[in-house]
């Protein structure tokens, strides 16, 4: 009696297996379903590593490996101290739902999975965020260069890396010796409130990072300044081999046109004694509060050397002038002196 009790119980358990797992004529085994889409189908269920780095090996081919979730259940493959969480909507295949890939580790005592990364269904990989604009994004976090030269190599391509801040924290990449500190307020897309760039490097001992170059969100550059007012904007001194200024000014060739009308200097004169400065240039005082433009005061500046040339010339016309009819006055004294000699004999 016990060995047909035994018998029972063993066929019951074959069939309850058989019940559960499918295999296929093509080779494809199922777990929990009937009709199993690949060599090894789980369905309504998950796959559990109980044994820490007991997961699929180094050599071992992953192609063709399929995870089939039907609706918005996540499937999950889980270890005892982190997760890979993948979520698809309707339709598994990705044809009319997205689908998600998370990647969890455990939080603090009783917190569970935490999630760490995600790449959403258009390929964005996002940290810190469930819903990445770009190919990699970060978000309320930095990112860190504690090794010394050890950041973005010669040679490797920037064009659309972007850094969101959706607020006015400041987010940084930073060194060990300078910093790179990029700062927005608002809306982090710049239409409606601005942002910041600023680059920085240690100080003396203890002093921290100081800010040593700017770009505001009009895309003015600051050196020794925190708020630029044109495209290049210098608190200090400039050291340069040669510069180069485009004119925004014509040239005071005009001054030797014949319709020029030229001060006399007598009038200039009188200027300078009301005024304290030459006509057409600035005073001392506006120079101070205002500052010079290179290309216009230079233009000034030409346009009073030219009009100089014209007194000069003028002089010299009345020099030669002069020196003519001292040369006829001299001839006549000779004359002169001639005739009364003549008249005493």
């Amino acid at each position: 009696m016990k060995k047909i009790l035994t018998i029972i119980l063993l066929l019951g358990n074959f069939i309850s297996i058989q019940a559960q797992i499918t295999e296929l004529p093509n080779g494809n085994v199922g777990i929990g379903t009937t009709t199993p889409l690949d060599k090894f189908d789980i369905h309504q269920g998950g796959l559990t590593l109980s044994t820490p780095n007991q997961g699929i090996g180094y050599g071992k081919n992953l192609n063709g490996i399929t995870w089939v979730v039907d609706d918005d259940s996540a499937g999950r493959i889980s270890e005892t101290a982190a997760a890979i969480r993948f979520l698809g909507t309707s339709n598994w295949n990705g044809s009319t739902s997205p689908s998600l890939l998370s990647f969890e580790t455990i939080g603090a005592a009783g917190e569970g999975t935490v999630q760490r990364m995600i790449i959403d269904h258009k390929g964005n990989v996002g940290i810190g965020t469930n819903n990445p604009f770009d190919k990699f994004d970060i978000h309320q976090g930095g990112i860190t260069l504690s090794t010394p030269n050890q950041g973005i190599a010669n040679g490797k391509n920037l064009n659309g890396i972007t850094w969101v801040v959706d607020d006015d924290s400041a987010g940084r990449i930073s060194e060990t010796a300078a910093a790179i500190r990029f700062l927005g307020t608002g809306n982090w897309n710049g239409s409606t409130s601005p942002s910041l760039l600023s680059f920085e490097t240690i100080g003396v001992a203890n002093s921290g990072t100081i800010q040593r170059m700017v770009i505001d969100h009009l895309g003015n550059v600051g050196i020794g300044t925190t708020a630029p007012d044109s495209k290049l904007t210098v608190k200090g001194k400039i050291h340069a081999e040669e510069i180069k200024v485009d004119l925004s000014v014509p040239a005071p060739d005009y001054v030797f046109k014949k319709d020029y009308d030229l001060l006399t200097i007598a009038q200039v004169q009188q200027h300078i004694k009301e005024k304290g400065h030459l006509p057409n240039i600035p005073s001392a005082k506006v120079l101070e509060t205002e500052g010079v433009d290179l290309g216009l005061m230079n233009m000034k500046l030409l346009e009073k050397i030219e009009e100089l040339t014209l007194y000069t010339i003028d002089q010299e016309n009345k020099i030669k002038k002069l020196e003519n009819q001292s040369s006829k006055i001299e001839d006549l004294e000779k004359k002169i002196t001639l005739l009364i000699t003549q008249l005493k004999k």
